[in-house]
C-alpha cells in the first residue's frame, strides 16, 4: 500500500488515515457509505459487506424519504465543512462526495426505481444474477 492511503480499511469504509488528510471529511465520507450500503442491502452484500445480508431494499416512499433525509443531512454537513478544507486532496475528495449525494438525492427525486417495474430489472433478478456469478465463481475455482 503506498504512503497516504487509508490502512486497514475494508468495504464498510472503516480504516485509519495516514497523510494528514481532514478527519471530518474522512468520517463524512464513511457516513455516506454506510447510509449508501444500508439502504442498498443487495448491493451490500455483492460488495461483500454482510452486515445487511438479512434485508432486501425498502423501494416505498417512505424508504426513499428515510434515505434521502440521511443524504441530505451528509450534504448538509458538507456544505459547513468544504470551505474549510485546506488541501487539494480532500477538496478533491468533498467535490467527488458531493456528486455522489447529488446523484442519489436526484435519482430518489426522479423515483427511478418506479422503472424497475418489469421482469428483468429489480431485486428479484438482481438476486438471480448474484447466484449465478458465485456459482459460476465457484465452478471455476474450484
Amino acid at each position: 500500500m503506498t504512503e497516504g492511503a487509508a490502512t486497514g480499511s475494508d468495504i464498510t469504509g472503516s480504516g485509519t488515515v495516514t497523510d494528514g488528510r481532514s478527519p471530518a471529511l474522512m468520517d463524512l465520507c464513511a457516513r455516506y457509505w454506510a447510509t449508501a450500503l444500508e439502504s442498498q442491502p443487495t448491493g451490500a452484500t455483492a460488495l461483500g459487506a454482510h452486515d445487511h445480508d438479512d434485508r432486501l431494499e425498502d423501494l416505498s416512499e417512505q424508504g426513499d424519504a428515510t434515505y434521502r433525509a440521511a443524504l441530505s443531512a451528509v450534504a448538509a454537513a458538507l456544505d459547513a465543512l468544504e470551505p474549510t478544507l485546506p488541501g487539494d486532496a480532500d477538496r478533491v475528495t468533498a467535490s467527488l462526495l458531493r456528486h455522489q449525494l447529488e446523484v442519489a438525492i436526484t435519482s430518489i427525486d426522479l423515483r427511478l426505481v418506479e422503472l424497475a417495474s418489469e421482469q428483468m430489472l429489480g431485486p428479484h433478478a438482481s438476486l438471480l444474477v448474484m447466484a449465478l456469478g458465485f456459482f459460476v465463481t465457484l465452478m471455476l475455482y474450484r
